[in-house]
């Protein structure tokens, strides 16, 4: 539900770059792929030099400061409860992982 309104708000505030392509109902991999190689092309016809940079932030999230990212939600028109909500879910969580074998169970701290 969340993500639904979310998402709602940052697309009919035009908040996300047409560019985006994760996370976005209906647009997915074969979009940003057609997307890179028409650029290319289209440039590589003119004559221009072509050059790409490609990082992996798939563990982006896991390092975010949460206040930043909350600064940045209200920034962007998140506010009152959905804010609060965001704040209450990001705020003194823990994570325990639990890892069964043969030999016994293993968790961390």
């Amino acid at each position: 539900m969340m993500f639904n309104r979310l998402n709602q708000h940052l697309n009919v505030n035009r908040i996300i770059f047409p560019e985006q392509h994760g996370f976005r109902r209906g647009i997915n991999i074969e979009n940003a792929i057609f997307s890179l190689t028409n650029t290319i092309l289209s440039s590589l016809n003119k004559k221009q030099v072509v050059a790409g940079l490609f990082c992996d932030l798939s563990k982006d999230f896991d390092s975010i400061n949460h206040s930043v990212l909350l600064q940045k939600l209200s920034y962007y028109g998140v506010r009152g409860i959905y804010l609060n909500w965001f704040e209450s879910y990001l705020t003194n969580r823990r994570q325990k992982v639990i890892i069964s074998t043969y030999g016994g169970n293993y968790s961390s701290n």
